[in-house]
């Protein structure tokens, strides 16, 4: 990534300083998102706002930015299959 403007040499700036807090801490940041996919979880997902939660499975990867993501697949009652 090259800076062509001040406005994209700020941007790397910041981008950079992002990862180095990331780095120096990165317990905070897996708590933070596991707190996050919990509350998705027990809130939105259990809570029925999909209809009853029959399963959901999901794996966690990270992305070049050491910052975690979660895909996530979830089967409720709403979207049955009739055969």
């Amino acid at each position: 990534m090259m800076a062509n403007t001040i406005g994209d040499f700020k941007l790397i700036q910041i981008l950079l300083l992002r990862v180095r807090a990331l780095l120096q801490n990165p317990l905070s940041v897996v708590e933070y998102f596991h707190n996050m996919v919990r509350v998705i979880i027990e809130g939105v997902l259990k809570q029925g706002m999909f209809g009853e939660l029959t399963h959901y499975y999901g794996t966690i990867e990270y992305q070049s930015r050491f910052t975690p993501h979660l895909h996530m697949a979830v089967s409720s009652s709403v979207f049955k299959i009739q055969y």
